[in-house]
């Protein structure tokens, strides 16, 4: 909801020539609130709203959740971080004996199925001289370590 304000028209300059004066006129601020609403109008027409920022507004909106689980909704992610992804690369540079590692294990748990199959889709392309690329049987361990956290043996396809 938008708060207009409604300037007192004594403010308003008074030596303007008689014959520019239009009694039927809306004054100029009314105006100006008129054309911002026509043009957000415009905008909303041609862009999708962001789910995330409808997200919040309805969690905000919500009188009956508390503080707590407002805070706790607002800072869940619903995929892994970038940086996340990046210590997992790294951390599988060397092959999948990277897979047994305790933090390598906590980031693969944190993936999407649709990040999983980035990873693979990477790991897959390593370039020879940073690291070796994983063939099809390692892929394979890593979608079955990422399984076990999930309680299936691998991602659906995005």
């Amino acid at each position: 909801m938008t708060a207009r304000i409604r300037l007192d028209s004594s403010a308003a300059p008074t030596d303007f020539p008689a014959d520019l004066v239009d009694p039927e006129a809306e004054d100029w601020w009314t105006s100006w609130w008129r054309r911002a609403d026509e043009a957000d109008a415009r905008h909303c027409r041609k862009h999708k709203p962001d789910p995330h920022i409808e997200r919040l507004w309805k969690i905000l909106a919500d009188d009956d959740i508390g503080l707590d689980a407002t805070w706790r909704l607002l800072n869940a992610r619903d995929a892994a971080a970038q940086s996340t992804i990046e210590a997992l690369m790294l951390g599988l540079r060397h092959g999948p004996k990277g897979l047994q590692e305790p933090a390598t294990q906590e980031r693969l748990a944190e993936l999407t199925d649709k990040q999983v199959f980035a990873v693979a889709g990477r790991l897959r392309r390593l370039h020879p001289n940073i690291a070796t690329p994983w063939d099809a049987a390692q892929t394979r361990q890593l979608f079955q370590s990422w399984g076990r956290d999930h309680g299936r043996d691998r991602p659906r396809k995005p």
